[in-house]
């Protein structure tokens, strides 16, 4: 299977590939959010499809994001919460405790370098349809009682986007969801997780 055998939409610059990143975790009781996923987490899905492919696009969820996932975590205390250890290398896509996804479930990539770069995946119908569609009733629908929206842009979206009559973010509130919003755990950002760490 190749990239060009996984598009599912074209939309003004993105094209959107049925290649669905999440580990699916129902039992978990903490969300981990990013804004969509990018051609790190399709490529790695691609290339390790020898191990089934629903395998693969499970375990590219934060591919590459671990470290400054866990650092942000025990920063916030989500450790002692939980009462275990998150040591920098945690497998969050095989933890009993989080459920990983995105806002936007499918890559939304554009052609040339830096396909993943400035997506607002407000300008684009078919991933407001994703977040209306899916992001919510996975939510809403689930025994999670945090979420953590990772980036500028997911916040922004989380709180712009409204859906007969409430943001998004206020129909989480509503659901009983308890919101909680950290930088982007790309490598790309290390500047603004540092800074996160030592305030």
């Amino acid at each position: 299977m190749q990239e060009k055998d996984l598009i599912l939409e074209k939309e003004k610059d993105r094209t959107f590939y049925d290649c669905a990143i999440s580990n699916e975790n129902k039992q978990a009781i903490i969300a981990l959010v990013g804004l969509c996923p990018g051609y790190t987490q399709l490529n790695y899905a691609i290339e390790h499809q020898h191990s089934g492919f629903d395998v693969a696009r499970r375990e590219a969820s934060f591919k590459g994001c671990s470290k400054n996932i866990a650092r942000m975590l025990r920063k916030i205390g989500v450790d002692k919460k939980l009462k275990i250890v998150i040591p920098d290398d945690y497998d969050f896509n095989a933890s009993t405790y989080f459920f990983t996804t995105s806002l936007v479930k499918y890559p939304g990539l554009r052609s040339g370098k830096g396909r993943s770069d400035d997506f607002n995946p407000l300008d684009y119908e078919f991933a407001k349809k994703c977040i209306r569609k899916i992001f919510l009733k996975e939510m809403v629908d689930s025994r999670l009682n945090e979420v953590v929206i990772f980036g500028k842009k997911a916040e922004a979206a989380i709180k712009e986007y409204v859906v007969d009559g409430r943001s998004i973010e206020r129909i989480m509130i509503d659901a009983g969801k308890k919101m909680i919003y950290l930088p982007h755990p790309s490598g790309s950002n290390n500047g603004g997780v540092a800074k996160f760490l030592r305030s």
